[in-house]
């Protein structure tokens, strides 16, 4: 009833030149479908969980992988770590081989100086003989493990086209460590000679919790290849104050394994290196213990962490922005468009609600579906191309 009179009030203003422009508008506004609002979940693009592995760096603790399974959860990954002086492990790949694992090996430069390519043609045959799928963490990075950094790179991609040609079977790991990422990415490999950024962190009780992810931050900008933690450590005693933080450190570890499964999907997985570096330590240096395995409540923290990390990925996700649902179509806000695409499609006036909201029937994309008063974007198969013989 308001309607009606506000239209005969403007009509008696206005004159009748505009009267039929005016009826549109009214009209218009008279037949504006009702809306609600509601939730978009927009399909997982995530179909594995990332992997959770173990450092067997102590063999004074751990003699087999059993041993280290009997305290902590089922771990996909164990890492073993060798220099370029020693034999290959060939016990311990057949180990994992045995018991469904993929060891992922750590091969680190004898005394700073990198071998002959005599000596790296011999190493990768050896990895090379069994043909069993293996991670190779080749000489990570680190400014003091080397005798001459200005040739580092060179002599990576050199020992990588090695393996390359002589290790088919193994996935060739770069890692660096955390603690300054703009520096150590500067010292990057051509990406065409490695297959997957590690990045090595090691937690001090006085370090932000956010200090990995900062990291993460920058290496997921920098690179698009897929990332593993090759060595995670998170302190609950430190020679500086002679304290124990075992209760921040179970905490500390949950909040770091789930942080990582819900915001950083380039992270594939995460190896724990439990290992103490507080013993025999100088009194002048601050060193901490990393071991989770010496504490029945860390022990447990680590396990629920690895519940969360390696649970099956939700099928849909749920979007930040908001929808809404009018006359049995689904709209979702413009700034879900900038998100997917990078701008808003070009569509017809027709496809828009208002300047917000925009129908979702034109993405070529996602097909939209309403359910429970939710929107369900699914992702459409990339469209397949015929493959034409050129005569």
């Amino acid at each position: 009833m308001k309607k009606i009179i506000t239209i005969l009030l403007i009509f008696s203003l206005c004159g009748c030149n505009n009267s039929s422009k005016l009826m549109e508008l009214a009209d218009s506004n008279h037949n504006s479908p009702s809306y609600t609002t509601c939730n978009i979940y927009i399909e997982n693009s995530i179909t594995t969980p990332p992997l959770a592995g173990f450092s067997i760096t102590d063999s004074s603790l751990y003699t087999t992988i059993e041993t280290v399974e009997n305290n902590t959860s089922a771990n996909t990954i164990y890492g073993f770590e060798m220099t370029t002086a020693d034999t290959f492990p060939i016990s311990d790949v057949l180990h994992c081989f045995i018991l469904d694992k993929t060891p992922l090996i750590t091969l680190t430069a004898d005394n700073g100086f990198f071998p002959t390519d005599n000596r790296l043609i011999s190493l990768a045959q050896s990895f090379g003989t069994l043909n069993i799928p293996i991670y190779l963490n080749l000489f990570p990075f680190g400014s003091r493990l080397y005798a001459n950094t200005n040739n580092y790179t060179q002599q990576w991609n050199n020992a990588a086209k090695i393996f390359r040609k002589n290790a088919p079977n193994v996935t060739l790991v770069w890692s660096i460590p955390s603690d300054d990422v703009r520096y150590n990415m500067s010292f990057c490999p051509d990406t065409e000679c490695f297959d997957i950024v590690g990045l090595s962190h090691y937690q001090n009780p006085d370090d932000s919790e956010d200090s990995l992810f900062s990291a993460l931050d920058y290496l997921c900008f920098y690179t698009d290849k897929d990332i593993f933690v090759t060595s995670l450590g998170v302190s609950h005693y430190s020679t500086a104050n002679h304290s124990y933080t075992t209760e921040q450190t179970a905490e500390t570890l949950v909040n770091i394994y789930t942080g990582l499964v819900q915001s950083y999907p380039q992270v594939k997985a995460v190896l724990y290196t439990d290992v103490d570096f507080s013993v025999g330590s100088p009194s002048s240096v601050q060193c901490n213990d990393y071991r989770i395995t010496t504490e029945p409540t860390l022990i447990t923290a680590y396990n629920n962490a690895l519940k969360i990390f390696t649970a099956p990925p939700q099928l849909f996700v749920k979007s930040e922005f908001s929808g809404i649902i009018a006359d049995g179509k689904a709209y979702a806000h413009r700034s879900l468009f900038i998100e997917l695409f990078g701008d808003i499609p070009d569509m017809a006036e027709v496809n828009f609600y208002d300047e917000n909201y925009i129908s979702l029937d034109n993405l070529i994309t996602h097909t939209a579906e309403i359910h429970d008063n939710n929107i369900y974007l699914k992702k459409l198969p990339e469209p397949t191309q015929n493959n034409q013989t050129v005569n």
